[in-house]
């Protein structure tokens, strides 16, 4: 078997799309439904300043992000009510992974800008990815893929049920 190569056919249209177009997706995804939990959009939350949704290329099961509605690129231009606001929701998150994934551990942080690693820089997000002892495989280090032991569909029915108290 040759691990040289792993087809994902379904990132073609996102790689191929057209850049000069793109509007933030941060700033659609809780415009596309007025109501939580829209699957279409993987948004699990909505607050008052903030919102929680799935990562679409996640690092591990249950990885979510935490992103302000305000368009923003830098930290410190965040409101306390913002700041406050994704703490707790984040606060809320690792609570309930910790319940209803049995995770182990998170890392929690921020990449600002293009040089601190930011896929999307143009707009602040908080990134919390749940851990396991033992989460780390072969699959990394020999063939440069990640393996996510559960599809995005039951992630994101377990981020919703947080904050549905279910």
């Amino acid at each position: 078997m040759n691990l040289d190569i792993l087809h994902s056919p379904w990132r073609g249209k996102y790689v191929a799309r057209d850049k000069s177009q793109d509007e933030c997706v941060f700033c659609l995804a809780p415009m596309e439904n007025n109501q939580n939990n829209n699957t279409n959009n993987l948004v699990a939350h909505k607050g008052e300043h903030s919102y929680v949704v799935m990562n679409l290329y996640p690092y591990n099961n249950g990885h979510v992000m935490v992103v302000p509605y305000i368009h923003e690129n830098t930290f410190h231009n965040l409101n306390n009510n913002t700041i406050a606001e994704m703490n707790r929701l984040a606060m809320d998150i690792t609570k309930g992974l910790t319940t209803k994934m049995n995770a182990h551990g998170f890392n929690i942080g921020f990449n600002i800008g293009n040089a601190g690693g930011a896929g999307i820089a143009d707009h602040i997000h908080m990134h919390i990815v749940p851990r396991w002892q033992g989460d780390t495989n072969f699959m990394p280090v020999l063939g440069n893929t990640r393996v996510i032991s559960q599809s995005m569909d039951e992630s994101f029915k377990i981020i919703q049920s947080i904050f549905n108290n279910t």
